[in-house]
């Protein structure tokens, strides 16, 4: 088997077998002639090759000077080449050019959503994207072929063009991710081949500012004033600006106003990793966490919320909305203003100040209890109308039944059955049961004297948080099988005696 001929034309020109570099040619209208057939991937007649390399000179000279630089690159690359009489074409076997590889990349549309792409699709099309080592035959001249050169610009714009289509894909896939560092990197790219692209520069900023690198930020909007001004005679655009001032105004930390945890949080590892993602979709803008009591809708919503802030996603931060103690729905607004830090205003509604706050903000709002007021929501879908980048987390017992609203429904976690005892540590509810029972009794252990116990009370509360953290309160006073026959006869013991 012959060795490969490799091509690589993106970044200048390299011809090599096995990675041994060639470089005997005639001149560089050969390995012009291979880069053309390379990319071309047809055969082609002799005289349209003479024409292309030879445009200048009669036909006859033309045609001798195509044989010589044809018998020249068959004395090396023979097995890989199809010369007939009348035409001349590259084989494909033990051949590979990047640039077969790279136009794969024309397989994903621009306008591909961030967050349909699977890891195995962005993490093929980053591969792919790393082909591109600069313009299409880079620093390569030959001279006197002014056909070859237009066609040499015509392809430079192709190959660059899905260069740029794959750094704006990834850039929004990695930014729908959280994984601002990568996103920042293809953004990057994307601006050293197109200096004046103003959403790549308003992409860079939000990525700055969302790695709280503020001042980055702000210098980002500055190169981009320049080089537009300096290339195009025109100032950034309006929407450029809002974000400019927004970042500006919002200072150097987003604030996280939520109640700080004061247990660690166990298992929901599946339900967490979708409401992350919904809370980095911008296009879910309302999400309902809703359940029986219990369940653990407020843990979760917390969780989520302070792992999502830490990420950056949110320019002005998080605050937490109390419904808990709501008596009418016409007394949430206030309850919202009260927690944005919004003092009592007489000439306005709490609804309108509420609005007028977040207008202008990037933030979560994360409602608790909601449904104390599902009686009428008019005054969110009016905050979701005129605030357009705030999001909503929700948690109920029950749908908010809105158009916006993305429901998540939320019951016990995994709780072992009978016969599960020797696998107690592959269910969420068992481990939360033995970390509740260590804040209550220290030396708390889970062992074959209290394995079928513990596994029997996680099923009799059916996997609710709630239920197993009251009941492992009780490991202070009564082993898990008194507990257990307790809880067999009556859940009156599921009381608590917790202040708070």
């Amino acid at each position: 088997m012959p060795p490969t001929l490799q091509i690589r034309l993106l970044g200048g020109l390299a011809i090599a077998l096995d990675d041994a570099p060639l470089s005997n040619f005639l001149s560089a209208k050969a390995p012009a002639l291979l880069a053309y057939l390379a990319v071309t991937r047809r055969a082609h007649s002799r005289d349209t090759l003479a024409a292309l390399l030879w445009g200048d000179l009669p036909d006859v000279d033309a045609k001798n000077n195509l044989r010589q630089v044809l018998a020249n690159l068959k004395k090396t690359l023979e097995p890989y080449l199809e010369i007939q009489r009348d035409t001349v074409e590259l084989k494909r076997a033990q051949v590979t050019a990047d640039v077969w590889e790279f136009e794969k990349i024309e397989a994903f549309q621009p306008e591909t959503d961030a967050f349909t792409l699977s890891s195995e699709q962005s993490a093929q099309l980053q591969t792919l994207a790393a082909l591109y080592h600069g313009e299409f035959l880079a620093g390569f001249y030959v001279r006197d072929a002014p056909e070859f050169e237009e066609w040499v610009v015509t392809q430079r714009a192709r190959w660059h063009d899905l260069a740029v289509s794959a750094y704006e894909i990834l850039t929004r896939v990695f930014t729908a991710r959280g994984a601002y560092g990568n996103a920042m990197q293809y953004a990057r790219h994307l601006l050293t081949l197109d200096p004046w692209r103003e959403e790549a520069h308003r992409q860079l900023m939000l990525l700055y500012a969302r790695t709280g690198q503020r001042s980055a930020a702000l210098a980002q909007y500055e190169t981009c004033r320049q080089v537009l001004r300096a290339e195009m005679g025109v100032e950034p655009s309006a929407e450029t600006k809002n974000w400019y001032e927004r970042i500006r105004d919002a200072g150097a930390a987003p604030r996280l106003n939520i109640p700080a945890a004061t247990d660690v949080f166990v298992g929901r590892i599946a339900e967490l990793a979708q409401l992350e993602k919904l809370l980095l979709n911008p296009n879910a803008r309302l999400l309902t966490l809703f359940g029986v009591g219990g369940a653990g809708k407020t843990r979760l919503a917390l969780e989520a919320a302070a792992r999502v802030h830490k990420l950056g996603a949110w320019l002005n931060g998080v605050v937490f909305v109390s419904l808990a103690d709501v008596a009418a729905s016409d007394a949430a607004p206030s309850a919202l203003a009260q927690a944005l830090g919004l003092p009592p205003a007489d000439a306005t509604t709490p609804l309108a100040q509420a609005t007028d706050y977040l207008r202008a903000k990037e933030m979560l709002v994360v409602l608790d209890n909601a449904e104390t007021v599902m009686d009428d929501t008019r005054w969110l879908t009016e905050l979701l109308a005129r605030a357009p980048r705030v999001k909503f987390l929700v948690t109920s017992r029950e749908k908010l039944n809105l158009r916006a609203e993305w429901a998540l429904p939320l019951d016990g976690i995994a709780y072992p059955r009978a016969g599960d005892a020797a696998y107690l540590e592959t269910f969420d509810a068992a481990l939360l049961f033995v970390e509740r029972a260590r804040q209550a009794t220290p030396a708390f252990q889970l062992d074959d004297s209290n394995r079928a116990a513990v596994a029997r009370i996680c099923e009799l509360v059916q996997g609710l948080p709630l239920g197993i953290e009251l009941a492992a309160a009780w490991t202070a006073q009564y082993t898990c099988s008194e507990l257990a026959r307790e809880l067999e006869s009556s859940y009156d013991i599921l009381v608590t005696a917790w202040r708070d």
